[in-house]
């Protein structure tokens, strides 16, 4: 869990490989900030159980005990990443290798709050990240 933390606060801190660069994703940056409290709650709370339960309890719970413990874990890990619609290669392996942790995470602990807050945790720095890359510009 700490690993992941590390690494997700190395990501943050490189924005081009996680962020748009652009303006054209938040055409209306002053609406996003000012939409910012209900995001945060959305995608630091809601999401993170939302998909936890989808992709930990339901994908990687059903192919785990139809397959093993590694394809179940590689098939919900897929499915999680491309669900999300990366626009990169490197996007698509930085959420495959956190759906990987999440999943080992469930698996070793038999806990959904484990991969829900370490998703939590994710999606926060995500959001601080967002925030610091588009401060200056409102």
């Amino acid at each position: 869990m700490l690993l992941d933390i590390v690494v997700t606060i190395r990501i943050v801190l490189l924005p081009s490989v996680v962020f748009y660069t652009s303006n054209e994703s938040f055409a209306d940056l002053n609406t996003a900030f000012k939409y910012l409290p209900l995001a945060i709650i959305h995608t630091v709370l809601i999401t993170p159980i939302l998909e936890e339960l989808i992709f930990r309890r339901i994908l990687f719970g059903v192919s785990s005990k139809k397959f093993n413990i590694l394809l179940g874990s590689i098939f919900s890990s897929l499915i999680f990443s491309t669900v999300h619609m990366p626009t990169t290669s490197s996007s698509f392996l930085l959420l495959f290798m956190h759906a990987i942790n999440y999943s080992y995470c469930y698996y070793r602990t038999n806990r959904l709050l484990v991969p829900i807050i370490l998703h939590s945790i994710w999606n926060l720095f995500i959001i601080i990240g967002f925030i610091l890359q588009n401060f200056n510009k409102i």
